[in-house]
């Protein structure tokens, strides 16, 4: 579960997962979720707005990290949002909110497998009705 979010989440960066920083001893295994660099840079280059709720002058007890569309043709939910509890550490529960939104903005730009063969399968049909074959559960009606 841990190694799909980061792989998500490094899609989202444009990059490959598992992924690795240089330091200064060499390098270092790429990690949102455990290191406040990587988890600052990546809601950076990907537009990622971090708040600490509630906003006003009250006690924080949770993050909220948000891709908000801000185009013309968006609609309602378009965006993406994570409310993550603080609960004993903010700072992990702030890096987990980055990696999780990361993850969600890649996961819908990549079809999963079952959406990619549904659209495929519709596309099939529609060809074969074009050509006037109809086919019923693998088997050509005309033959």
């Amino acid at each position: 579960m841990q190694d799909e979010l980061l792989m998500r989440a490094a899609q989202a960066d444009g990059h490959a997962y598992p992924w690795v920083m240089p330091n200064g001893l060499g390098e270092r295994p790429w990690n949102p979720l455990t290191n406040d660099e990587d988890a600052l840079v990546l809601a950076v280059r990907i537009g990622l707005q971090v708040t600490a709720y509630p906003m006003y002058d009250e006690p924080k007890h949770s993050v909220i990290v948000r891709k908000p569309v801000w185009n013309h043709d968006a609609q309602e939910g378009d965006g993406v949002e994570v409310v993550q509890p603080y609960g004993t550490d903010a700072l992990a529960a702030t890096r987990r909110a980055i990696t999780m939104c990361a993850a969600e903005l890649a996961r819908r730009k990549t079809p999963n497998n079952h959406d990619h063969n549904h659209h495929r399968a519709n596309a099939q049909a529609t060809r074969r009705a074009k050509s006037g074959t109809l086919e019923l559960f693998g088997e050509d009606a005309d033959a």
